[in-house]
């Protein structure tokens, strides 16, 4: 394995740990749910199809896990707003990941709506860059999730 997927690869095990020392949000004086599953209903990204798991680590900052049809990633995720029942909100992100093309770190900007009983509806789009070669195409996904 060469230099730069051992790095990504020790990155990617130090980061993991922080989704079990993450804290719950409160929000109007209601606790905002810090862990959301979601289906990823369609994406061009890895993985294809499949399940995600996220967790607030703060008000603006998630860790997330997605395994599915095609591959498995892991990233990190910033909301400019903290999330909000009834709420629309943007975010940033980094997801590196593997499927049949190899490793590639997913940027997505995404929009999510926020329904009144934790339902999100997320949907990103954003450069899709390979690790091994030169080549990069565009990705997006949608997804539907709940949280708890």
């Amino acid at each position: 394995m060469s230099n730069t997927y051992s790095k990504l690869l020790l990155l990617l095990v130090l980061i993991f740990p922080l989704l079990g020392i993450s804290q719950t949000t409160a929000t109007n004086e209601s606790k905002f749910p810090d862990k959301i599953l979601s289906a990823k209903i369609i994406g061009i990204d890895d993985p294809w199809i499949g399940v995600t798991y996220e967790r607030l680590v703060n008000e603006k900052v998630g860790l997330e896990g997605q395994i599915g049809l095609f591959g498995a990633s892991i990233g990190v995720k910033y909301y400019f707003l903290a999330p909000k029942i009834k709420s629309i909100t943007f975010s940033v992100g980094a997801s590196p990941g593997y499927g049949i093309f190899g490793f590639r770190v997913y940027l997505p900007v995404a929009v999510n709506f926020w329904s009144q009983r934790n339902y999100r509806y997320s949907f990103d789009i954003g450069p899709n860059i390979s690790l091994g070669n030169e080549d990069s195409y565009p990705s997006f996904s949608f997804k539907i999730g709940k949280g708890f």
